[in-house]
């Protein structure tokens, strides 16, 4: 066969042209398939460190309610053990709480502001891109006289100590933080 015939076969020829095309595109679908991908994931993970935050406000709101005042350190514990079980289901070694004391500006009431810091999964590692640690301050107003208080900011959700203090559920109310020095809150 001469290399006149062979040019013009070619040529004319489709075969493997769908395959061509698609390894030139292949590459830009793959990147957009994996960064709607991050993006959905980025989403859910903050909603749910969001949510965390809301649902340890409502549930240390409820313990004071019910005379179960907790310490700052406690309210960490439960902010951490809230955001690492499901719903959220957040993995606990890249998630922290610290719970540090605000002016409340009301009478009679104590403020806490309780931030909640997560590290999302990276699936991202081929294109050098690493997801930004996100975070959530969610305030907690509480009646009573605040506890100073700050966070050790060691990466452990603050100083944890032995558990809390394991307690009398602070002035005698009914025991639900106390006993065993876990983190006594039915979780």
């Amino acid at each position: 066969m001469s290399g006149a015939r062979l040019l013009s076969r070619l040529k004319r020829g489709k075969d493997g042209a769908a395959t061509l095309e698609f390894a030139l595109i292949a590459p830009a679908l793959i990147t957009l398939l994996l960064g709607v991908l991050m993006v959905g994931i980025y989403m859910q993970n903050y909603n749910s460190v969001r949510s965390a935050a809301f649902d340890a406000e409502r549930f240390t709101v409820v313990e004071y309610q019910r005379n179960n005042q907790m310490l700052p350190a406690q309210m960490e514990q439960v902010a951490l053990a809230i955001a690492s079980r499901p719903p959220y289901s957040l993995r606990s070694e890249e998630l922290e709480a610290c719970v540090t004391t605000a002016d409340s500006g009301i009478t009679g009431a104590a403020k806490y502001d309780l931030e909640l810091r997560y590290k999302p999964i990276e699936i991202s590692g081929i294109f050098g891109f690493e997801p930004p640690t996100m975070s959530f301050t969610q305030p907690i107003i509480v009646p009573g006289a605040s506890v100073e208080y700050q966070c050790g900011g060691d990466g452990d959700g603050g100083d944890g100590g032995d558990g809390g203090d394991g307690g009398d559920g602070g002035d005698g109310g009914d025991g639900a933080n106390g006993g065993d020095g876990g983190d006594g809150f039915g979780f």
